[in-house]
């Protein structure tokens, strides 16, 4: 690991002094140990941990992904162009997928609007399923919101901007910079993939 990778912190461990703006259950969230997560989430073969590790490497918010229709992606499965009434905040988000989250999608993208992750006998995957993978990994006080903030802190740390960390994490009405984006997904992939 690079002598420049933060240090994970433990997961109870409550999530550092926030601007007044944050909301106040923001402010409660969780700084998790994201590499331990991920590795954990990756030896485990179910649509939920596919799901998680796709919501880790891609840092948007769990609905959005659960609800990830296969027409968002493009045909190259470099981009995912989230549309209008599909995020929180106005207007369209586009995230560029890493090569690890682009292997969590490969396969025939067809231009249904059926959700590309799926609970057994379809529909998109509830939360509580991914919450419950959680638990089953040994993650059972975390809660899949806390990788948001888990990524805000490590980019912090990596001398983000705050402006570039907003727009990343779709909390900004400026779409970011793709190759900025990608480049901070890239170095944020490798963060979480990263053996401790």
């Amino acid at each position: 690991m690079s002598s420049t990778m933060p240090q994970p912190l433990s997961i109870s461990q409550p999530c550092p002094p926030l601007p007044m703006q944050v909301s106040r259950l923001a402010m409660t969230r969780k700084i998790l140990d994201v590499p331990h997560l991920y590795q954990a989430l990756h030896r485990r073969k179910t649509i939920e941990s596919k799901c998680l590790r796709f919501i880790i490497l891609t840092v948007c918010r769990p609905g959005e992904v659960v609800k990830l229709p296969p027409a968002e992606i493009s045909g190259d499965y470099k981009l995912w162009t989230l549309g209008q009434g599909r995020r929180k905040h106005k207007g369209r988000h586009s995230i560029p997928l890493v090569l690890s989250a682009q292997w969590l999608v490969r396969g025939p993208l067809s231009r249904s609007e059926c959700p590309l992750f799926q609970k057994q006998g379809g529909g998109p995957l509830p939360l509580p399923y991914l919450n419950r993978e959680l638990a089953a990994v040994g993650f059972g006080k975390a809660r899949i919101y806390d990788v948001r903030p888990s990524f805000k802190r490590w980019a912090e740390l990596q001398g983000a901007s705050a402006e570039d960390i907003a727009r990343v994490l779709g909390m900004s009405l400026v779409e970011p910079d793709l190759d900025t984006h990608r480049r901070l997904l890239e170095r944020w992939a490798e963060y979480c993939m990263s053996s401790r």
